[in-house]
């Protein structure tokens, strides 16, 4: 009996390392605890219900803190989201979006920042200090020439610092979030590729064709002026025949034939 529970309790141990297996390695992917990373996740997913899923994914990332940074929709076929979410909410977010289809591609990137937040702010207090003695010295400046030339250095410090506020700024923002990309793409125009029974590809491919043979017909009615065009210039060529026979005829002093006569004799 003990060693039966012996077996039971390591059983479940097994099962609950491997059931949280994905969520540990794919936190140390992100690498949650370390600073100054840039992280990025690209998911492909089929989802289960294509409408409304794009809807779906915005509210779940709103409701985990993060905001949507750009949606394009591919007509009936594909839609791209830009997500970013903080770093700490992030595997709760994937796993959720996960669950609502089948996931045909996934891969996360990380990347080192060049500079460190501390680097950019040493800088940025070097050039506030920079500017108050430029400010000290336009005050003491007493030619013209002297303050054009403080005024100028002036104002390029105070560009310069101004870029690096904004540069620490995205920094921060972008450090303690996780960029996540999601093309979801439409059940009916999955790849072959994504899975699936034979028929179900089948039925896929059979519309697409039916959709490749609309277009078609569409393109062709945008021709429509070709096709008037083309049917004035056979009839001009035809008139043009006719006349040239009826003028040799005439020349020959000949009745024009027509051509069933001509035929037959």
């Amino acid at each position: 009996m003990i060693k039966e529970r012996t077996l039971l309790g390591l059983a479940v141990l097994i099962l609950t390392a491997c059931g949280g297996g994905r969520q540990e390695s794919l936190s140390l992917e992100l690498g949650f605890r370390e600073a100054n990373q840039l992280r990025a996740v690209h998911l492909g997913l089929v989802p289960e219900e294509w409408e409304g899923s794009a809807d779906s994914i915005e509210v779940w990332v709103r409701r985990y803190g993060g905001r949507v940074l750009s949606r394009e929709r591919r007509e009936n076929r594909r839609i791209t989201l830009e997500l970013r979410v903080p770093v700490e909410n992030a595997e709760s977010l994937l796993t959720k979006i996960r669950a609502s289809g089948r996931v045909f591609a996934e891969e996360v990137k990380r990347a080192d920042i060049g500079q460190s937040v501390s680097d950019i702010e040493s800088q940025i207090r070097l050039k506030e200090e920079a500017i108050a003695r430029y400010r000290e010295l336009l005050s003491k400046a007493r030619t013209p020439g002297e303050v054009l030339e403080v005024e100028k250095a002036l104002s390029t410090t105070i560009q310069e610092r101004d870029s690096l506020l904004n540069l620490l700024e995205k920094l921060r923002a972008e450090s303690g979030t996780v960029l996540i990309v999601v093309q979801l793409v439409n059940p009916r125009y999955a790849d072959i590729g994504a899975g699936g029974s034979f028929w179900s590809q089948f039925g896929r491919a059979f519309v697409n064709g039916w959709d490749l043979f609309q277009g078609f017909l569409i393109a062709m009615a945008h021709l429509w002026w070709l096709w008037i065009g083309l049917v004035l210039f056979v009839w001009i060529l035809v008139r043009l025949g006719r006349r040239s026979r009826s003028t040799q005829s005439a020349a020959s002093g000949r009745p024009p034939q027509s051509p069933s006569s001509e035929q037959s004799s």
